[in-house]
C-alpha cells in the first residue's frame, strides 16, 4: 500500500512541475510565439500581440512602415461592421504625418478583423502588424479561413 502511495505522491509532484513550466514558458498555458523576435530586438514573442483594452472609445492607428507604400483609403472590416470593407462608418481619417486613424466605440467582446487598404484584402493581419505600426496591438491572431490571418481585439 505504502508502494502505491509514493508512486501516485510523484506522478502527481512531476505533474504539477510540468504544468507550472508549461504555465511560465507559455504565458498561462496559451501557446506563445518562441523563437520570434520581435521588432523591439527582445528576441521574445512578437512585437504584433497586445493586451486586452478596455471597453469605450477605441482609437485605432496605422502608421506605414518603411517598406509599405501608404494606401490612398484605409477601411476597418470585421465582425462588428458585417466584414464589410466599403462601410463609410469604419473609414480611418488621414493625417498629415501618415498616420491614419479611426474611432471605434466597442463593447466588451472579442472583436476578429482586418485592415483594408484601397479596398484590398490583406492576406494577414500578422504580416500588415509586422511591417508596420498599428495600435492597439491585436491580442492575438487567428486563421481566417482563407489562408490567412485576422487580427483579434479583446476588449474588456
Amino acid at each position: 500500500m505504502k508502494k502505491y502511495f509514493w508512486i501516485a505522491a510523484v506522478l502527481v509532484l512531476s505533474a504539477g512541475i510540468v504544468m507550472t513550466s508549461c504555465q511560465a514558458a507559455g504565458k498561462g498555458g496559451k501557446a506563445g510565439k518562441a523563437g520570434k523576435a520581435g521588432k523591439d530586438g527582445d528576441g521574445g514573442a512578437a512585437a504584433t500581440e497586445g493586451a486586452a483594452v478596455k471597453a469605450g472609445e477605441i482609437v485605432f492607428t496605422f502608421k506605414p512602415g518603411p517598406d509599405t507604400e501608404p494606401p490612398q483609403k484605409l477601411n476597418w472590416a470585421g465582425e462588428l461592421n458585417g466584414w464589410n470593407p466599403g462601410d463609410p462608418s469604419y473609414e480611418f481619417e488621414a493625417k498629415d504625418d501618415g498616420t491614419f486613424t479611426l474611432t471605434l466605440e466597442m463593447d466588451p467582446g472579442s472583436y476578429p478583423y482586418k485592415f483594408v487598404p484601397d479596398g484590398q484584402w490583406p492576406q494577414s493581419m500578422e504580416a500588415v502588424c509586422e511591417e508596420n505600426v498599428v495600435t492597439p496591438k491585436p491580442t492575438r491572431f487567428i486563421d481566417d479561413g482563407y489562408g490567412g490571418k485576422n487580427a483579434v481585439l479583446e476588449v474588456e
